[in-house]
């Protein structure tokens, strides 16, 4: 122990030594913490205190031997070599500190592919080491003044099964998306202009409606959907840039959302197992017009309430232009509609029981080939039972009708139907003092996963403090529908390595 380190020490003894005399306590009671500390000297407790028994003596006069560098007196240094022995956990610290409002984690994402068969002559090996990742994300936030606050999140990832792979056998805009990636994430300032008013603006991240897995109100932000069912709705969330107002009125709040940067999801590119044709895709087209919507927010006791309205670009993208390939005519490019939302949804909590619900009505759907505009109504209905001792369980049903359907939406290449229907499990227990977590989600497309499914089965453990490890296996099941076939061979192992600090 430094010197420096002995003397802070002493300071915080000393005025708790003070403390204690203005309050009458035993010294024994003001030692009490300190039974359990190793100590190698037999010395009794009013011989190491013998020298401070002065209680009347101000706190500069108690600070006054430390206002020029002396040598620490021969009883402090006794009073602390018991100390000394445990010296492990405050150098771990001092190692481990950082910056005040700085946080992060790194780690290593694994996947290997089992279940696909030998390649086709112009496609790369889906087989073996899919992903061998490592990443670093760091996370800092400062108060600039009492009421203004800055907060920035970036990450960064490398990933070496690329170098492992036969990269011929991928383009460079597919390796781009794969290979390595840096990317601001939510980064933004907020501050309050009054007692009921807040502003935040930059990139963020805000999650509409009440359900978890199956939300049909909560169009804000894009997803990254490169590898479907492999990264939770959380995790998979992209930022925008936004301008967001709140204000809060008793049991309300109003949230007032302006969104400047116009983003769709990550989905899969050409080359990948998941990429959903055998041709690469048209130019996309990127909108620039502001996207805006509202929310009011209810908030009572064991219940909550909200409703939504939105204009926001279609987050899929329709290839426009005449689609007859018998006479050579395809589509050029693709583009994002304008859609209008409005909707509801709701919570309520009974018991170990959750119950939510959303309903929305969507206008402005398009469709290639169309140049009606279509409206949509979407439902979903949730429930979760927490009654399971560190366990719970959720079941989610999404179902999706569109009105004035036509049958040729059926056919290629919009391959439609009226109504669908997407259902999502969800179990979670733990084990070990809950320091092991099995989980096991699953979503069933179509009636009874009539139009393909996919399952993921992990186990995640906290090893040690800030550490975890965990790992599964993700299935893929085939349906009636292209997408289906085409990825259900995609089974895959996964493990994982994340080390917060």
């Amino acid at each position: 122990m430094t010197i420096f380190q002995k003397r802070i020490f002493c300071l915080g003894l000393l005025l708790s030594v003070g403390t204690a005399f203005a309050q009458e306590e035993s010294v024994d009671d003001l030692l009490e913490g300190f039974e359990e500390s190793p100590s190698v000297h037999e010395e009794s407790v009013d011989d190491l205190l013998g020298d401070f028994e002065e209680p009347e003596a101000s706190t500069n006069e108690l600070l006054g031997g430390f206002e020029e560098p002396v040598e620490t007196p021969d009883i402090v240094d006794d009073l602390l070599d018991g100390f000394e022995e445990s010296s492990s956990i405050v150098t771990e610290s001092d190692r481990l500190s950082l910056p005040t409002g700085l946080a992060g984690s790194t780690g290593i994402n694994i996947a290997y592919a089992y279940a696909q068969s030998d390649p086709n002559p112009d496609k790369p090996d889906y087989r073996g080491l899919r992903k061998l990742r490592l990443y670093l994300q760091l996370e800092y936030q400062y108060d600039l003044t009492s009421s203004l606050r800055f907060f920035v999140d970036g990450k960064a990832f490398r990933d070496l099964a690329y170098q492992f792979l036969d990269r011929e056998e991928y383009s460079e805009e597919y390796l781009k998306a794969y290979e390595q990636e840096t990317e601001l994430r939510e980064t933004f300032l907020s501050t309050s202009l009054g007692p009921n008013i807040d502003v935040k603006f930059g990139r963020q991240i805000k999650v509409w409606g009440k359900a978890d897995l199956l939300s049909v109100v909560d169009v804000l932000n894009p997803t990254d959907n490169r590898e479907p069912g492999l990264i939770d709705i959380d995790d998979s969330r992209l930022p925008v840039t936004m301008t967001q107002i709140d204000y809060y009125t008793g049991a309300w709040n109003l949230n007032l959302v302006l969104i400047h940067e116009i983003r769709f999801g990550k989905s899969p590119e050409f080359g990948s197992e998941f990429y959903f044709a055998d041709v690469e895709s048209f130019p996309e087209e990127i909108p620039t017009e502001t996207e805006y919507g509202a929310a009011l927010n209810g908030h009572f006791t064991g219940w909550d309430l909200s409703f939504y309205a939105a204009s926001v670009y279609n987050d899929q993208g329709r290839a426009d232009g005449g689609f007859q390939p018998s006479l050579g005519v395809f589509p050029d490019r693709v583009i994002h509609d304008r859609l209008q939302l409005l909707g509801t949804a709701f919570s309520t909590v009974t018991g170990s029981w959750i119950v939510r619900g959303e309903i929305a009505d969507v206008q402005g759907l398009r469709f290639t080939n169309f140049s009606k505009t279509f409206s949509r109504q979407d439902h979903v209905f949730g429930i979760e039972y927490s009654g399971i001792s560190d366990g719970a369980l959720s079941f989610e049903l999404a179902w999706e009708w569109i009105r004035e359907f036509e049958t040729t939406l059926e056919e290629a290449p919009n391959e439609q139907e009226q109504s669908t229907v997407t259902t999502a499990i969800r179990f979670q227990q733990d084990f070990l003092n809950q320091t092991l977590s099995f989980n096991v989600i699953a979503f069933q497309f179509g009636e009874f996963g009539s139009s393909g499914s996919s399952q993921r089965i992990g186990l995640d453990y906290d090893w040690a403090d800030g550490l975890n490890v965990g790992g599964g296996i993700l299935l893929y099941h085939e349906g009636d529908t292209s997408y289906s076939k085409r990825i259900a061979n995609n089974d895959r192992l996964f493990a994982g390595l994340k080390y917060s600090f």
